[in-house]
């Protein structure tokens, strides 16, 4: 099993959301925990902003088993949908080779 999974966002924005501040903080029951700066990428002519993170699988697990799992990206707030949290499990499951 790869011991990190490259996760990015694809922010549509006209004007740049991130490039002043996009860490990662993942809040879990045990607080907070941050996961580091993204890679960032602002594309302007194409009103795009990337944000490219290397995520240990402990912190995806987390992600994926917590109900109403939180994160912040930068200074916006966000929770994982109950599908969301499914997909990111479903990810873990088929890049075990335990399985």
């Amino acid at each position: 099993a790869p011991d990190t999974i490259m996760v990015s966002f694809w922010v549509l924005t006209k004007k740049p959301r991130f490039a002043a501040s996009h860490n990662l903080m993942l809040n879990d029951p045990t607080g907070g925990r941050d996961l580091g700066p993204a890679r960032y990428t602002p594309k302007p002519r194409e009103s795009m902003e990337y944000l490219n993170f290397r995520l240990s699988r402990a912190d995806l697990e987390t992600m994926a088993s917590e109900p109403g799992s939180r994160f912040k990206l930068g200074e916006a707030d966000f929770t994982l949908t109950p599908g969301q949290r499914k997909a990111i499990a479903d990810l873990l499951t088929i890049s075990d080779p335990a399985r």
